[in-house]
């Protein structure tokens, strides 16, 4: 039962419905909750990238400021 709730919730995020998922920095968890609890884990595919670009740009105009 509990390969069949992965398995739906891995096919509703491969299908683009990423409503159940809470992001952190381009993290992703998505909960599922029934028994112990499961967790299924993402990150989007260039975010981190742009992250780090972002925090680089930001540390360098706080230095030129």
């Amino acid at each position: 039962m509990a390969a069949a709730k992965v398995s739906v919730a891995a096919a509703r995020m491969a299908q683009g419905n990423l409503s159940n998922v809470e992001w952190f920095r381009g993290i992703g968890e998505y909960k599922i909750d029934w028994g112990p609890g499961y967790r299924i884990y993402l990150a989007k595919d260039g975010l981190k990238a742009l992250w780090e670009d972002h925090k680089r740009r930001k540390a360098r105009t706080k230095k030129g400021a």
